[in-house]
């Protein structure tokens, strides 16, 4: 059980030299080729990239009160060890939360590797975020992946399935405004609220670099109406774990 008291008392006074919130970039490999991506520019590069040795010996660092780590990419399910970094964090680190962002493309991977965390760590609350930016079609063309979409779906429904038996694992979808998608935003939110119910739809900016730098070029407003759309929502369905 987290102890929030003590999570709080951490933030407030900033005692402790270990952050509480942790975003590791675990790979820059990438199947994919999102446009509106910011890393764009060191994907599919090995350089830096920490091994399964190193990570266990950094998560060793940690006074076993890390509260939420969010792995990413690249695609971090091209990790064959993937299960096992978070495995470490929960059990070296004393993470509670570890989330996990995809494309869902790897569907028998992810699911595999899901099972075999949530089997290892019971007390754990696993999270995959699974990426959405267009719908049918529109989402293969975004990430330059042919069958995406019903890759995506596929994972989705795989991962239903493994939340009745485990409580402690939470679906979400994360969508990134950007130029390509922002006239779709509320399309692509129907979809996910009438077909995907067992998820938890969240939305994000686009930042950085961008390989299409037209794509920054945004209305915000329209991001504020289906973010306060998803928010209400919430209020009558939240899943998370």
């Amino acid at each position: 059980m987290v102890n929030y008291l003590k999570l709080a008392g951490r933030i407030i006074n900033k005692k402790g030299n270990n952050p509480v919130y942790l975003i590791h970039f675990i790979t820059s490999k990438c199947n994919a080729k999102c446009s509106f991506c910011f890393y764009w520019k060191n994907l599919n590069q090995s350089k830096n990239e920490l091994t399964f040795e190193e990570i266990d010996k950094f998560t060793r660092s940690f006074d076993n009160d890390l509260f939420h780590v969010i792995l990413t990419g690249g695609e971090p399910y091209l990790r064959k060890d993937i299960a096992d970094i978070k495995i470490a964090y929960h059990k070296n680190a004393g993470a509670k939360n570890i989330a996990a962002v995809t494309t869902g493309f790897f569907t028998k991977k992810i699911l595999d590797d899901t099972k075999k965390v949530l089997d290892s760590c019971p007390k754990l609350s696993v999270s995959i975020n699974l990426s959405i930016n267009g719908l049918y079609e529109d989402t293969n063309k975004v990430t330059e992946l042919k069958n995406n979409f019903n890759k995506f779906l596929e994972t989705y429904n795989g991962l239903v399935e493994l939340k009745k038996t485990y409580k402690n694992l939470g679906i979400y979808t994360i969508t990134t405004h950007s130029g390509a998608n922002q006239e779709k935003l509320n399309e692509n939110y129907e979809f996910i609220k009438n077909n995907m119910p067992e998820a938890v739809p969240q939305m994000n900016l686009v930042r950085g670099n961008t390989k299409n730098i037209k794509l920054k070029d945004i209305d915000i407003s329209k991001y504020y109406e289906v973010s306060d759309m998803m928010k209400e929502d919430r209020k009558f369905n939240d899943h998370s774990p």
